[in-house]
């Protein structure tokens, strides 16, 4: 946006769009003290960024209806009662590069323990294996957790695969059943990518553990952004016909993320492991694998006590494979 208008201004004014009702672009202007023809221009911006915004000629203009701003006081109030005070802090920030770079960057000048980072949009979402994530501006949810182990859990290499179980946990609790997990950390429906997971790990090898849990669920995709999705793909508002809150549910992931870090420190990945073989969409089933070793064929038998994908080859032999050895693809 034009550097005439600050963050704050710009926070402003969508808080002003967010009412329902249509506002004119006089009235607007007269509440930030700027010109009707530099509101119009600056909601040109924000709509050129993909953010949701209704023009009626002659009438004004509003957030499209089934758009709720992200407000950090909303998601506090929905945090789980004995979760409150583990939390630190909830920032919403209305862009930013990525929610797990801007809890790495600042976890250099304090600590990030129970921080909360919610982003509206993100101009470089991270993936796992360097891909973009992809979520439409306003619509979705992409928030990231840091937190800090006194030291490094032996299983850490199965943080990510502990966070896809509670993440599904607290979709139930939105009365969403039938997600799955395909490994390590896809959230999936119906064969279709919901949501994903992804982990950055800090710290010295002899002190603190210092991790990030970086969460993207599909809440609403525009057509436009899922044309650059390169699989299968669904969303909340698709799957249950309604318009999720994601203040609340950013809330309920946050309690049920919280509550598994907190284990995870003290029993590590084997407190989820049965869980999350059971949710696993590929347990039992026949599979490749494509990674530095080759190709690995075989059946899943299910994960090790450090979060590794089992799988058992057609001669007997298990395999074991972290979330960065290789992709995985169901055998037809």
């Amino acid at each position: 946006m034009p550097a005439t208008v600050s963050n704050r201004s710009r926070s402003q004014l969508l808080a002003m769009l967010s009412s329902g009702e249509l506002t004119s672009g006089t009235v607007l202007g007269e509440r930030l003290n700027i010109s009707r023809a530099a509101v119009h221009k600056h909601v040109q911006a924000l709509m050129r960024q993909g953010i949701p915004i209704h023009r009626v000629p002659g009438r004004g203009y509003r957030l499209s209806q089934d758009v709720h701003l992200l407000d950090s006081t909303l998601i506090r109030d929905g945090l789980d009662a004995d979760i409150t005070n583990r939390l630190s802090h909830v920032t919403v920030l209305q862009q930013v590069d990525s929610t797990n770079n801007w809890l790495l960057k600042r976890q250099l000048q304090s600590s990030i323990h129970g921080h909360v980072c919610v982003a509206e949009a993100q101009s470089k979402g991270r993936g796992r294996r360097g891909h973009n994530w992809v979520a439409s501006p306003y619509r979705n949810v992409m928030f990231s957790i840091g937190w800090e182990f006194a030291a490094w859990p032996e299983s850490i290499t199965g943080l990510g695969l502990a966070a896809s179980v509670a993440v599904v946990q607290a979709l139930h609790r939105f009365s969403v059943t039938g997600i799955g997990i395909k490994w390590p950390n896809d959230l999936i429906f119906g064969g279709a990518k919901l949501g994903g997971i992804l982990i950055d790990v800090n710290g010295e090898s002899a002190g603190r553990c210092i991790t990030v849990v970086g969460i993207g669920i599909n809440v609403h995709l525009e057509k436009s952004d899922a044309g650059l999705i390169d699989q299968p793909y669904t969303d909340l508002n698709k799957i249950t016909g309604m318009v999720t809150d994601r203040n609340q549910l950013i809330a309920v992931c946050s309690s049920e993320i919280t509550r598994m870090l907190g284990r995870f420190g003290d029993l590590g990945f084997q407190a989820f492991r049965a869980e999350w073989e059971r949710m696993h969409v590929y347990t039992g089933r026949r599979v490749r694998l494509v990674g530095h070793r080759g190709v690995v064929r075989g059946l899943v038998s299910g994960a090790s006590e450090f979060g590794a994908l089992l799988v058992v080859d057609d001669n007997g032999h298990t395999h074991r494979f972290l979330s960065g050895d290789a992709r995985l693809r169901l055998e037809q």
